[in-house]
């Protein structure tokens, strides 16, 4: 059972993450950060201020929860049974169906003004499609992998990861993606399928 403490810890990871890759000066995962704020900048004339940052924030979170499903995958050895290229489809196809477990789980209405609704279906599409560096990009998957690891480390620190009992995992990557409709994750999913698929190709 997930209490109120253990909800605060995940939200606390999360948002000392955030802040990291927010900063466009900051010195930490600047290739992160060079994708979520090119992928800012190039819709910015499109966008009001207040819609800039629901974007940031949108990119940023969804990032961070795809890291950490990755992460877990690696954590926990799923299709190690496999060898090479099996693995990764095994470990790519195990993170996409939490995704997908993320968006039917998720309420179809919520109380409170979210993304969505802020941004339009049509942003929200075209934000979470950009477009993803290919695997040979050494840097940047060296800082997704790094990101995903630590986060991890925080969750679960109390709370050691199971194969068996996905469900923490899953409350704690539903915490990343804050407050949003079944409908927004599933605009999400469009860069959590980006992500995964360069990751484990």
């Amino acid at each position: 059972m997930i209490d109120r403490e253990q909800i605060g810890g995940f939200k606390q990871a999360y948002l000392a993450m955030f802040d990291q890759i927010a900063d466009p000066d900051g010195s930490n995962y600047p290739r992160l950060r060079q994708l979520i704020w090119g992928a800012i900048d190039q819709q910015a004339s499109a966008l009001t201020k207040r819609q800039q940052s629901q974007a940031l924030s949108v990119l940023t979170y969804t990032t961070l929860v795809t890291a950490v499903a990755c992460a877990a995958a690696d954590a926990m050895r799923i299709g190690n049974e496999g060898q090479g290229q099996q693995k990764k489809v095994e470990r790519a196809g195990w993170c996409l169906g939490l995704g997908y477990a993320l968006s039917m789980t998720h309420p179809e209405t919520v109380s409170g003004e979210t993304a969505l609704e802020l941004l339009g279906a049509e942003a929200m599409t075209d934000l979470c499609g950009i477009a993803i560096p290919p695997g040979t990009d050494a840097t940047f998957w060296g800082e997704f992998r790094v990101m995903g690891e630590a986060l991890v480390n925080r969750l679960f620190a109390l709370s050691p990861l199971r194969p068996e009992r996905p469900e923490t995992l899953l409350y704690a990557m539903g915490t990343g993606m804050g407050l949003c409709t079944r409908e927004e994750v599933g605009l999400r999913l469009r860069l959590v399928r980006g992500l995964v698929a360069r990751a484990y190709e």
